[in-house]
């Protein structure tokens, strides 16, 4: 297919249409990073970082 046809089959989309859909695009990737991270087991205590109770060795 030559470049010419691929252009007229592919819509042609305003300025405005082709940033909202970067950004749908943005956020479901963001989405599925995030369920991904979200599924994860968390780090041991010993790597946890982000607790400021821990004891200091």
């Amino acid at each position: 297919m030559s470049t010419k046809d691929a252009a007229r089959n592919k819509p042609v989309l305003s300025e405005k249409e082709r940033r909202a859909q970067a950004l749908q695009k943005a956020l479901r990737d963001n989405l599925r990073r995030r369920k991904a991270a979200a599924v994860e087991e968390p780090a041991p205590d010993s790597e946890n970082t982000t607790d400021p109770d821990r004891e200091k060795h």
